[in-house]
């Protein structure tokens, strides 16, 4: 009696934790064909960059993060999208990362008082 409950917790367990994965994995797939849809040559969401981003974040993928923040900053660069890739790197503690941000955002705005 107690085997057999503890295999149909585990068969659950299982089946929960497959469930989680495939969402994860169709939220991240949801973000990525969002950025590949908008022609951010014409116009762009700052947000929807930053979201993306703290979703690789919050799966503990750093280098994700970095990728989205990277190609966020060359497409379509934005105050917002810089201010937070700088706060992430400084809250890393990767002052070297957030020295090439700066001159980066410089390049970028050099009319902007805040960079």
């Amino acid at each position: 009696m107690f085997i057999g409950s503890v295999t149909s917790t585990c068969s659950k367990i299982a089946l929960i934790r497959s469930s989680f994965l495939i969402a994860q994995s169709l939220y991240l797939n949801f973000w990525r064909e969002c950025l590949k849809l908008i022609p951010h040559k014409k116009f762009s969401f700052a947000k929807i960059w930053l979201v993306a981003a703290q979703f690789e974040i919050g799966q503990l993928n750093l280098n994700g993060a970095r990728k989205i923040l990277g190609n966020a900053t060359g497409k379509a660069p934005k105050d917002k999208i810089f201010k937070k890739y700088i706060e992430i790197e400084l809250q890393l503690c990767n002052f070297n990362r957030c020295r090439k941000l700066y001159k980066k955002y410089l390049e970028w705005s050099l009319e902007n008082c805040y960079a």
